[in-house]
């Protein structure tokens, strides 16, 4: 049940960035997804980690994505895939999950909520992210 748990709270955590993103603040945009989303049981402890992860480090992952990504600066970028970069990058950072998972979960929230070429994206910077991290 964890599994599914930390998923949800993955997809919440994407919606709740997305929103300050677009200029909400954490309390709000946290307030938003719950309300108008219906949020599902969460990994409530997991997604507090994400965001205070994201909050917290979001120079530094900027950084490291923008060096294995040189040709896509952040400000080019779609903001469901910026955000999900910057949620999955925290993670494979952190080692809070397998790499085949953060890869597979990023994968299907860009399929989810991103562009036709989102998934591809994502899944090209963060496994060459992880290549970095593992070097």
């Amino acid at each position: 049940m964890k599994p599914k748990l930390r998923s949800r709270a993955r997809g919440a955590a994407l919606q709740i960035l997305y929103q300050m993103d677009l200029g909400a603040s954490e309390e709000e945009a946290f307030e938003h997804v719950m309300t108008h989303f219906g949020t599902p049981p969460l990994d409530n402890g997991y997604l507090r980690r994400l965001l205070d992860g994201v909050a917290s480090r979001r120079d530094e992952l900027s950084e490291r994505l923008g060096a294995v990504n040189p040709e896509w600066r952040q400000d080019r970028q779609d903001v469901v895939d910026r955000n999900l970069l910057l949620l999955s990058a925290f993670e494979l950072v952190e080692g809070t999950a397998p790499l085949k998972v953060v890869l597979a979960e990023a994968g299907l929230l860009a399929e989810r909520y991103g562009s036709d070429r989102s998934s591809s994206f994502v899944r090209g910077t963060l496994g060459r992210l992880a290549e970095v991290l593992s070097g």
